[in-house]
């Protein structure tokens, strides 16, 4: 469970002002800053799921097409790939509020990039009472692979829209 006491309506309606607010807020101001610095932006909204979601290592979800062009999709998807990843396409995890909310501003694209947790965490962490350590060689690992691929999807996707 994620409470051990469920939060009062009173406690649920004050976070919005204290957290989602001042999150969105600037998370807009960020993409929008971007966006007059160099004509357009692209939000990737990072998850992770349980191994029993999926056979997949990566899900990315663009609401079925509908939050990024297929240029940008196919780059990430490859990013993933071309590391030895499986990538699930719109499976499960098709991109929720901020991709749906996101990819309605202007030359905005967004992606929801859903990651096996057990890529990089060791699933028998999942059920202590402590955070598990990061620096394990599996979670090492891990982040060295994300970078790679995110650096190759910022080199690629610079080529591909600077056009």
């Amino acid at each position: 469970p994620l409470y051990h006491t469920f939060p009062s309506d009173e406690d649920i309606t004050n976070r919005i002002p204290k957290y989602y607010t001042p999150y969105h807020s600037k998370l807009t101001e960020l993409l929008e800053s971007v966006r007059r610095q160099f004509g357009r932006a692209h939000l990737l909204d990072l998850h992770s799921f349980r191994s029993h979601y999926l056979q997949e290592d990566v899900c990315l979800g663009n609401l079925n097409g509908s939050t990024c062009t297929p240029d940008f999709f196919d780059l990430v998807s490859t990013a993933f790939s071309a590391k030895g990843l499986a990538v699930a396409k719109n499976d499960k995890f098709i991109g929720g509020h901020i991709t749906r909310h996101y990819a309605q501003m202007e030359n905005v694209e967004t992606l929801q990039i859903e990651i096996r947790r057990s890529f990089y965490l060791d699933q028998g962490q999942l059920h202590r009472m402590q955070r598990p350590p990061s620096g394990s060689a599996l979670f090492t690992t891990a982040q060295s692979t994300l970078k790679s691929i995110f650096k190759e999807i910022i080199c690629f996707s610079d080529r591909i829209f600077s056009t």
